[in-house]
């Protein structure tokens, strides 16, 4: 009995050794956002059947993008591969667990066992880490804030604006003017004031009669309306005479 339990560690230490698992991953200078290659190479007798791992479901600090499997046989031996793209988005190091692979167990058929590839720890690193000399950078060059050609315009406008504004406060002062002038002196020379104005428009030579004619007749209105307190301004040309006959 004991050689027969003698004999079958052997046998199960053989079997152990005939199918070898390794993962392979490309550690040097790997920093947030990159691509890496992870490889799990399972190398096993041709007569077994073995399922690899969904790496999605087992490692969870990697984000992955890709996936792939392979198969090949050399020599009665097959040789399937799992090819992972993962990046991950964290500083520090980022946990590869044991991925399981499900294989039938010979001694025992109808059943499967499971064995596990080698778990890993991969460090990603910093653009502002210590460890990892600065990028080279030269200085910024200065942007101009504008071309040429919109000084040139800017400078047009500033220009209009300001002969606006010019020509705005002009004209208010001198309305602001003739209101202050026309506010204390007495409805007659108010009235001769109004008609050099009139003549300073030259409607008889050109021959604008009507024109000439309105701005009389309000001047005269007015007048009167001052002196009598009337409200001629309702009142049509037919209708003043009679309201100042009295």
């Amino acid at each position: 009995m004991k050689r027969l339990l003698f004999l079958l560690c052997i046998a199960g230490s053989l079997f152990a050794e005939d199918i070898e698992l390794k993962l392979k991953v490309a550690e040097k200078d790997i920093f947030i956002g990159d691509r890496i290659h992870i490889s799990c190479i399972l190398n096993g007798p041709e007569r077994m059947q073995f399922t690899l791992p969904d790496a999605g479901r087992h490692i969870r600090d990697l984000e992955i993008l890709e996936q792939n499997t392979g198969r090949r046989t050399e020599k009665k031996r097959q040789i399937l591969r799992l090819e992972l793209e993962a990046t991950a988005f964290d500083t520090g190091f980022m946990y590869i667990p044991p991925l399981p692979v499900l294989y039938d167990n010979p001694a025992d058929t109808g059943k499967q066992d499971t064995l596990y590839f080698p778990e890993r720890y991969i460090y990603f690193r910093s653009a502002l880490d210590t460890s990892v000399a600065p990028v080279a950078m030269k200085a910024p060059v200065p942007l101009s804030l504008m071309t040429w050609w919109e000084y040139l315009i800017t400078a047009v406008l500033l220009a209009l604006a300001v002969i606006l504004l010019f020509y705005g406060l002009r004209r208010n002062k001198s309305i602001k003017s003739k209101k202050e002038y026309t506010s204390w002196i007495s409805s007659g020379e108010k009235a001769a004031y109004a008609i050099s104005e009139l003549q300073s428009k030259n409607y008889p030579e050109e021959r604008r009669w009507k024109e000439f004619y309105l701005e009389l007749s309000y001047i005269l209105r007015e007048y009167f309306e001052n002196i009598y307190f009337l409200h001629l301004h309702e009142l049509s040309t037919s209708e003043i005479l009679p309201a100042l006959r009295p």
